[in-house]
């Protein structure tokens, strides 16, 4: 489910030691092939620095969850000077019909494939696990005008 911020106008979150990632999409005749409409990966390398974000803060786009993950969409991240990221083939995104027969392949892609990214990915954003209990070990921090808050759970 994505979830566009159009009630929050100026939502911001602390991006700061947050993993980033990048939000993909695949053409629409593929769709019977994957659980969802979007893939992702996420670069624990790098730092949200790489995008551009260098204020504490930055402007929420978007809120993803999927699968035990929840993706928030940054409106001011850029792709920089990195052009080249490891892919977001991963098996657990495979719908569980081909899940048998494709999961193999499909992890292989993930080690061995470097994806292009064009000039402008569906979203880039941070994201994290969210891990047993729903509780994050870190959790987010918003603004929202002049209020800070952090959420620390999900549910």
């Amino acid at each position: 489910m994505i979830a566009i911020i159009d009630e929050f106008p100026g939502l911001q979150v602390k991006t700061q030691k947050y993993t980033p990632g990048i939000l993909t999409t695949y053409p629409e005749k593929y769709r019977h092939l994957f659980k969802d409409s979007h893939l992702s990966g996420f670069y624990p390398d790098l730092s949200v620095s790489t995008f551009g974000i260098t204020d504490e803060f930055s402007l929420v786009s978007a809120l993803y969850t999927y699968y035990g993950t929840v993706f928030i969409g940054l409106s001011d991240a850029k792709l920089g000077s990195v052009k080249t990221y490891s892919n977001t083939c991963c098996s657990e995104f495979l719908h569980p019909s081909y899940q048998k027969t494709h999961r193999d392949a499909f992890d292989s892609l993930h080690t061995k494939l470097v994806m292009k990214v064009p000039d402008e990915p569906l979203m880039i954003g941070i994201g994290s696990a969210i891990p047993y209990n729903n509780v994050w070990a870190r959790p987010f921090v918003f603004k929202f005008k002049d209020n800070i808050f952090k959420i620390s759970k999900w549910s």
